[in-house]
C-alpha cells in the first residue's frame, strides 16, 4: 500500500491512498487503447489507463503505419500526467500514427500504436453514395457502402413507391447504426416501401440518399446463403443470434406521457417508445417526434398557458440502459415559431431544451442518454478524474468524492445552452452545497469542474443544476475544498500597504490603451506586483511561456501560489486576452480576505450554472463587480484594461486620483476610469 501523489514541475497534491499487489519495482502495463479526434491541423490523442503508471511519453510518425525503423518515431512529449495531449501544427490531409509508453521508476511498458488518424478541416460526412436492399419474407436487407467521415447513420423508411414530397412523412427507424448493413423487419409482404439512409459525425448530418422501392413477398428467402437441397430437410434449428443493430424478438411499443410545463404538470399527450433487449441483455428505449406530434403537444400546452412540453421518460425499475430521441427538424421549427422549451425528464437527468437553441435547424437533433450504473463505472470515473491535473487544480489538490450516477449524453445539439439537472446521492452528499460541482468529460478528451445550483426535483429530490453548451459525461462530484485564497505576500520594503501600491504601467509610446483587452500576461504581472511577486524568479512549466517571455517570471508566482492556472494541453495561453469571468476568480483566490456570502450578490441573467458563477457572486455582493444594465454580466466578454483597473482598485479600496496632472494622452481627465487608472499607475 503507498500514497499516489500527482505531480508537475510546480505542485504536489494529494489524492488518497491505494492499494497495489505488484511491486513497485514492477513497470507499467501496456496502455489499454490508443485512439485521436481529427482536427484542423491538429490531433487530440487520448488514451486509456495503464496499472502503475505514473506518466506517459507520446511519439508520432507521419505514415498509415507503425515505422519498421523505431528511430524513425518522433518524440511529441514526455512525463504527460494526463490521458490526453492535443498534438498541433500537422498537415491536413496526411496520416499520422502515434505511440505511447507509459512509464514508472521501475521501467517503461511495450509501445501502444494506434491506428492512422488524418487531420482535416472539420466537416460532415460525405452522403452514402450506394444504397441498395434484398427484399425477403416481411423483411428487407439494406447495405451500404461507407461513408467518408461517418461515425454511424441515421435511417429512415416511408411506405410508398418513392420518396414522399413532406419530408416529415418519413418514419424513423433507427439510429446510431454503427456498420454498413440492417435488416428491418415486420414489413407488409407485396407493398413497396423506400428507405432514406443519413451518414452522421460530431459536425453534422450528410443529405439523405434515398433508396429505390424495395417490396418484401411472401416465400422470398430472408438475408443469407440459400439452402443446400442435399442437406437434412429437418435439420436441428439453431438460436439466432440477435444484430447488434436490431431489436431482438422481445421488442415492443411503451406509451410515454407528456406534460404540459414541468414534470407535475397535466398530461397532455402522449409517444410510442420502441423498447427491445438486445442480446446483451439490456433495454433500449427509441422514441421520435414528428410534426405532426409536435402541433398537437404545442397547442395543449399553449391551452394549458404553459411554455414547454416535458417528454416523461419512465424508467421505474432502473431496468432501461439506453435511451434515443430524435426531434424532426421541422417539429423543432415549430417549437422555436411558439417560444415552447422542450424537456426531457428522466430519473437519471433533466434537460431543459430553450426553444431558442432550436433556432436555424437544417438537420434533425438526437439525443441519446446512457446512465453508467455500475459501481466499477463510477469509481473509474472518479479515479479519472483525480488523475487529471487541471481538474485537481480545480478542486484545490483536495479530496473529490463521487455523488451522482454518471451521465453519458450525446448529441448533435452543439455550441447552444442547455440546462441539465443531475440528481445527488442522498447516501453520498453530506448536505453543503458550497462543495458541489459537475466534472465533466468532454467528447474532445478535455475534463473539468464546474459549479452548480442546488434545486430541488419535481420527486421532491435533489439535484444539481447546470447549464452546458457541449455534451459529454457527466458526474455530480463533492469537492472537499475548492482551494484556500493565498495570502498576499508583503515584500515591499517600505511602509506601503496594498491600498496604496501601485501595480500596473502604460506602453512606452505614452499611451495606457483603456479600451485594450488585458491578456493573460499583463493580469499575471499586476497580480504579482501586487502581491508580492513581482521580482519572482524561474519560469513557469509552460511550453508557451519562454524563459525570456516579459512576464516569466510573474507568471511563474501566479501558477506557485496557484492564483492563475494553465490549460489541459500545458499551455498558460499568455497573448489571449482574460474573460471577465477568469479576472472574477484570479481576484477571489487573490483577495486575501473573507468575501460576502454568494447568495447575496446580484442575480446576474446570464450566470445560472456558469463554472464562475460563485466567484462573480461574492465579488458583486462585495461591490467589486457589476453588470450591464440588461441584467447580464457577460462573462466570457475579453476585459479592457480600464475594466480591469476598476475591479482591482475596488478590492483594494484603492482611492482614486483626480487631481494629478493626466499620465497618459489617451486617459484625458474626463475619461470615465481617468480617477482609477491615476491611482493604480507606476510613475517612473
Amino acid at each position: 500500500m503507498f500514497a499516489v501523489r500527482a505531480s508537475s514541475e510546480s505542485e504536489l497534491s494529494d489524492y488518497g491512498v491505494i492499494s497495489y499487489e505488484t511491486e513497485l519495482t514492477a513497470p507499467p502495463e501496456i496502455v489499454t487503447s490508443l485512439i485521436g479526434t481529427p482536427g484542423d491541423e491538429q490531433i487530440n490523442v487520448q488514451w486509456g489507463g495503464s496499472a502503475l503508471a505514473t506518466s506517459y511519453d507520446l511519439y508520432m510518425y507521419q505514415g498509415d503505419s507503425a515505422p519498421s525503423d523505431p528511430d524513425d518515431w518522433v518524440f511529441v512529449d514526455g512525463k504527460i500526467p494526463d490521458a490526453h495531449l492535443l498534438v498541433t501544427d500537422l498537415t491536413n490531409g496526411l496520416p499520422y500514427v502515434f505511440g505511447l509508453d507509459a512509464r514508472n521508476r521501475g521501467g517503461v511498458s511495450e509501445r501502444k500504436v494506434s491506428e492512422p488518424i488524418i487531420p482535416r478541416i472539420p466537416q460532415p460526412p460525405t452522403s452514402v453514395a450506394a444504397f441498395t436492399g434484398t427484399p425477403g419474407d416481411g423483411q428487407i436487407e439494406l447495405e451500404w457502402e461507407q461513408s467518408e467521415l461517418a461515425n454511424y447513420y441515421n435511417l429512415y423508411m416511408y411506405q410508398g413507391s418513392s420518396a414522399p414530397s413532406d419530408s416529415e412523412e418519413w418514419n424513423f427507424i433507427l439510429a446510431e447504426i454503427k456498420g454498413t448493413s440492417h435488416v428491418v423487419e415486420e414489413l407488409t409482404n407485396g407493398l413497396p416501401y423506400v428507405f432514406g439512409l443519413e451518414a452522421v459525425n460530431q459536425h453534422g448530418t450528410s443529405d439523405r440518399t434515398v433508396s429505390e422501392a424495395l417490396t418484401p413477398q411472401s416465400g422470398t428467402p430472408g438475408p443469407g446463403p440459400d439452402t443446400d437441397p442435399d442437406t437434412d430437410p429437418d435439420p436441428e434449428p439453431e438460436p439466432e443470434t440477435p444484430s447488434p443493430n436490431k431489436p431482438d424478438d422481445r421488442a415492443h411499443t411503451v406509451k410515454v406521457d407528456v406534460a404540459s410545463g414541468s414534470a407535475g404538470g397535466a398530461v397532455v399527450s402522449s409517444l410510442s417508445i420502441s423498447r427491445s433487449t438486445g442480446a446483451d441483455g439490456k433495454i433500449r428505449d427509441q422514441l421520435s417526434l414528428g410534426s405532426g406530434k409536435a402541433l398537437e403537444i404545442i397547442a395543449q400546452v399553449k391551452e394549458k398557458g404553459a411554455n414547454a412540453a416535458t417528454i416523461l421518460l419512465p424508467d421505474a425499475n432502473d431496468a432501461i440502459s439506453e435511451w434515443e430521441l430524435l426531434i424532426g427538424r421541422s417539429s423543432a421549427a415549430l417549437l422555436v415559431d411558439e417560444e415552447v422549451d422542450l424537456v426531457i425528464e428522466n430519473r437519471n437527468v433533466t434537460i431543459t431544451i430553450p426553444s431558442a437553441s432550436l433556432k436555424g435547424r437544417t438537420s434533425d437533433i438526437y439525443f441519446r442518454l446512457v446512465p453508467l450504473k455500475s459501481e466499477d463505472e463510477r469509481t473509474d470515473t472518479a479515479t479519472r478524474a483525480k488523475m487529471n491535473a487541471a481538474v485537481v487544480e480545480q478542486a484545490g489538490g483536495e479530496a473529490i468524492t463521487v455523488v451522482g450516477r454518471p451521465m453519458t449524453i450525446e448529441t448533435n445539439l452543439q455550441q447552444q445552452p442547455v440546462t441539465l439537472v443531475l440528481p445527488l446521492d442522498d447516501a453520498a452528499w453530506n448536505g453543503d452545497s458550497d462543495r458541489l460541482g459537475v466534472y465533466i468529460e468532454h467528447s474532445d478528451g478535455t475534463q473539468e469542474l464546474v459549479a452548480g445550483e442546488v434545486v430541488t426535483r419535481e420527486d421532491g429530490t435533489y439535484g444539481l443544476r447546470i447549464v452546458v453548451d457541449r455534451f459529454s459525461t457527466f458526474t455530480v462530484v463533492d469537492v472537499a475544498a475548492w482551494g484556500a485564497a493565498p495570502t498576499p505576500a508583503d515584500d515591499s520594503e517600505d511602509d506601503e500597504t496594498l491600498a496604496t501600491r501601485p501595480y500596473i504601467n502604460g506602453y512606452p509610446d505614452g499611451t495606457f490603451g483603456p479600451a485594450r483587452q488585458i491578456s493573460r500576461a499583463e493580469a499575471a504581472a499586476m497580480i504579482a506586483r501586487l502581491y508580492g511577486g513581482g521580482e519572482a524568479s524561474g519560469h513557469a512549466a509552460f511550453g508557451d511561456v519562454a524563459a525570456a517571455h516579459w512576464a516569466a517570471a510573474a507568471i511563474a508566482w501566479a501558477d506557485d501560489k496557484q492564483l492563475m492556472l494553465g490549460y489541459p494541453d500545458g499551455s498558460f495561453r499568455p497573448n489571449r486576452a482574460i474573460t471577465r469571468a477568469e479576472l472574477a476568480s484570479l481576484l477571489v483566490r487573490a483577495a486575501g480576505h473573507a468575501l460576502p456570502h454568494a447568495e447575496d450578490g446580484e442575480p446576474f441573467t446570464d450566470m445560472d450554472g456558469h463554472w464562475a458563477a460563485a466567484n462573480v457572486a461574492q465579488l458583486s455582493a462585495a461591490g467589486i463587480i457589476g453588470g450591464y444594465v440588461d441584467g447580464s454580466f457577460r462573462p466570457d466578454e475579453a476585459v479592457t484594461r480600464a475594466e480591469a483597473v476598476a475591479m482591482v482598485n475596488r478590492l483594494l479600496g484603492l482611492a482614486g486620483d483626480a487631481e494629478s496632472a493626466p499620465l497618459y494622452a489617451d486617459v484625458p481627465a474626463r475619461h470615465w476610469a481617468f480617477a482609477a487608472i491615476q491611482a493604480a499607475s507606476i510613475r517612473p
